[in-house]
């Protein structure tokens, strides 16, 4: 699943979690990509051929199904669009939020055979 001209614009302009994942993860080239990427100088990485990416995208629905059948809390807002308020270059799309608009949803679909330690240094720096 590509994401749509809208989305990829909404990108350009903000810093996202996957931005802060390769911020955070400090490589200077991936660091500098971006940069350049955020100026329009070059293009970003196409992730229709990235195996995790497309079970997160594929699975998504299936999870937040499971998530609303376990918990009884209905999801709303899913792919919603936000600047920060107070810091309004960061930028997220949200897989959904519960309790009223309340809490934040972030689904991620990572191998069973992760390690928690591995899940976390991974997408902490996202979540934040």
């Amino acid at each position: 699943m590509a994401l749509t001209d809208e989305q990829k614009a909404f990108r350009s302009k903000c810093v996202g979690g996957s931005d802060a994942n390769v911020i955070m993860g400090g490589d200077a080239e991936k660091i500098l990509k971006l940069w350049r990427v955020k100026r329009g100088e070059e293009q970003d990485d196409n992730l229709d051929d990235v195996l995790p990416v497309q079970m997160g995208s594929f699975t998504e629905p299936l999870n937040e199904r499971w998530f609303t059948k376990n918990t009884g809390r209905i999801i709303t807002n899913q792919q919603e669009q936000r600047l920060c308020k107070e810091y309004p270059f960061m930028g997220s799309t949200l897989d959904g939020l519960t309790d009223d608009g309340q809490t934040v949803l972030e689904m991620k679909h990572v191998s069973a055979f992760a390690k928690d330690d591995e899940v976390l240094d991974k997408y902490m720096p996202q979540l934040h």
